[in-house]
């Protein structure tokens, strides 16, 4: 146990040392204790700003997405609103709906949250369980008892699914360990094992990286299984052990933070003066106030993100008494551990490029565009970037910076705002990856400038990977099944070796080692990273590229609806002229929408679509008043109003 934790703490200085060369972690500073409690107070009052901030607009999300006012504004999906009129998750909306309908029953205790009499953390707690009956009793205890407490009393007073609340308000307190994985891999592979994440991506509908890294690593077990007829070991003794000791660190943390509580001084928090004006009923009125309540809110995260990056740095939690950052996190400033980080993340961005944060502060871009920003720019492209975020919808945003992260890995890029031209050869690479392209040995039809690969070190043995090429160009076919010799996975090495990193929880991080372990036993004779690919590629290339009318119309747009503000996959073909009005079936006419897009949104004439398949031109929200957002080809004319 003591080298396990002598490990770990040589494993967590390595990796501050890293982020700290990186610019995200602050140096220490020297901290008095009179400024500890200075920030203590300050976190605390924009703890509450921000509860009531999020109050606000929950309230007028709920009113908008229980009357289907999305839809009238042109958006296929409540989660499409919220990502491009809030720059927020679809997550995140139905968690603050949650409580803005458990209020809207409680009138007492949401006026008390609104004035900051008590913090968002214990209006969940109390939302969930009390009635009209019994809210004056839970909001005085709200007032007077720790989170804590306040869960301990449902759980051990409301029994059955007021159990289960109490628990998994408790597990919000925990974030889960993330480790960095650096994996070398040839150019090529690296190209592989990017489209083939694109590909689990677009199957499981999810962007985590966790659960596609994951899925990933399911296929490869399996494949494993089919290959040596034994599973990949759980290591039950393992977790068995780390159950055991999970269990005694919980009980050992409730310990502590009881104790914990009798030694806190309680800090008077000045009511707050916000408007409690009735929301509006039309859906173009709401949301007027969704985006300026989400501007709002996003200030007073940065703001909020800018206080806690010093205190967490200087260990204040620990000075002032408590328990843990996780208590002091809930308990004072009133959210979890993992939401108050995501604001610290926020502003150590938004100090490294100060034109992010002052955008930030103008409503200029939003929560969602900062964060982005955040992952490529720079000191020379910042500006650039900027520009980029306030001309572009958050999905064309998400894409560009995605892409732009993957060049500068794979391709040794600049991290600048690419051209609409290598955006085209990018997701011509992601078209054929989901058109099977890699099963048939094809290339993506793209201009490939192989001066990029000038200078590239040239490849080297990953010494975890046995029996990879030692850089010649021939090509690597990799054997998927012993069974079944017409499937084949042909990857070509010897352009060059790249370092990937990937950031996972520390389980799918475990898992990832165990299934290598198995690998190794397998004798086959590729890279792990090449059995990783054409084990997904086995389960799942068979799925691709149905015989289906217009499917080169779906090749061409990814299997994606072309909707500006849109990523849903169940795609049907819409013609941009008419066929009724003399439109034709060639290419350049034809686009890819979604099933709400095409029949309920543009055919109910809420959004409009025109020009060509290569320049669309796009007006969402066409009802009721001007257009909300007005896009060209990938270039948005209209910043949302």
């Amino acid at each position: 146990m003591t080298q396990r934790k002598s490990g770990w703490a040589r494993w967590r200085a390595k990796q501050e040392a890293e982020a700290r060369a990186r610019g995200e972690v602050p140096s220490r500073e020297v901290v008095s204790l009179r400024q500890l409690l200075e920030m203590d107070v300050s976190l605390v009052r924009l703890g509450r700003r921000v509860g009531a901030a999020r109050l606000r607009v929950a309230e007028a999300l709920e009113a908008l997405g229980s009357s289907g006012g999305h839809l009238r504004l042109g958006f296929p999906s409540f989660s499409a609103y919220v990502l491009e009129r809030c720059e927020r998750t679809g997550a995140w909306a139905a968690r603050e709906r949650v409580v803005a309908r458990q209020m809207a029953r409680l009138p007492r205790v949401r006026e008390a949250l609104r004035r900051g009499e008590i913090s968002w953390s214990a209006a969940e707690v109390v939302g969930r369980i009390a009635t009209e009956e019994t809210e004056a009793e839970w909001l005085e205890l709200a007032r007077s008892r720790t989170v804590r407490q306040l869960r301990v009393m449902v759980k051990e007073g409301g029994g059955g699914a007021t159990a289960t609340v109490a628990t998994s308000e408790t597990a919000d307190d925990a974030e889960d360990e993330r480790v960095t994985l650096q994996i070398t891999m040839s150019r090529d592979e690296a190209w592989m094992f990017d489209v083939t994440r694109r590909l689990v991506r677009a199957i499981a509908r999810t962007s985590a990286n966790d659960e596609v890294v994951d899925a990933m690593l399911a296929e490869a077990a399996t494949l494993i299984l089919a290959l040596t007829g034994e599973a990949v070991s759980e290591d039950g003794a393992a977790r068995r052990w780390d159950e055991v000791d999970q269990e005694a660190a919980a009980a050992q943390r409730a310990e502590l933070e009881a104790y914990c509580e009798e030694l806190m001084q309680t800090v008077e928090v000045p009511v707050l003066d916000e408007d409690d004006e009735s929301l509006p009923q039309g859906e173009r009125e709401l949301d007027e106030v969704i985006r300026a309540g989400c501007a709002e809110l996003a200030r007073r995260d940065l703001a909020l993100g800018e206080v806690a990056a010093r205190f967490l740095a200087a260990r204040g939690w620990g000075r002032l008494g408590y328990a843990s950052e996780a208590q002091y996190v809930r308990e004072r400033v009133g959210m979890s551990v993992s939401g108050l980080k995501a604001r610290v993340t926020l502003a150590r961005r938004a100090e490294r490029l100060p034109e992010v944060g002052a955008a930030l502060q103008a409503g200029t871009i939003g929560f969602e565009a900062a964060l982005l920003l955040g992952r490529v720019a720079g000191a020379g492209t910042e500006a650039a970037w900027v520009t980029r975020a306030t001309e572009r919808t958050v999905k064309h945003l998400r894409e560009e910076v995605d892409a732009v992260e993957t060049l500068a890995v794979i391709e040794q890029r600049a991290p600048t705002p690419p051209s609409d031209a290598l955006m085209a050869e990018f997701q011509a690479i992601e078209a054929w990856a989901l058109a099977g392209g890699p099963m048939r040995g094809t290339e993506p039809e793209i201009a490939r400038d192989s001066s990029e690969s000038d200078g590239t070190p040239a490849p080297t043995k990953d010494a975890d990977a046995p029996g990879q090429d030692d850089g010649d160009s021939t090509p690597q076919t990799i054997q998927m099944s012993a069974s079944q010799d017409d499937e084949r996975l042909v990857l070509r090495s010897g352009a060059g070796t790249v370092t990937v990193r990937l950031r996972l929880r520390a389980d799918v991080a475990e898992f990832w080692q165990r299934v290598r372990r198995e690998w190794r036993r397998t004798g086959v004779g590729a890279s792990f990273i090449a059995f990783l690919v054409a084990s997904v590629w086995k389960a799942w290339g068979h799925t691709l590229d149905e015989e289906v009318r217009y499917r080169e119309i779906y090749r061409r747009d990814r299997w994606q609806c072309s909707n500006p503000v849109c990523s849903r996959r169940d795609v049907t073909p819409h013609h941009l002229v008419f066929r009724s009005q003399g439109g034709s079936d060639e290419a350049d006419n034809v686009i890819a929408l979604c099933v709400t897009c095409h029949l309920e949104l543009l055919h109910g004439g809420r959004i409009a679509a025109e020009g060509t398949a290569g320049r669309t031109s796009w007006r969402i929200g066409t009802q009721g008043g001007a257009s909300l957002v007005e896009v060209v080809g990938r270039r948005r004319l209209q910043r949302a109003a």
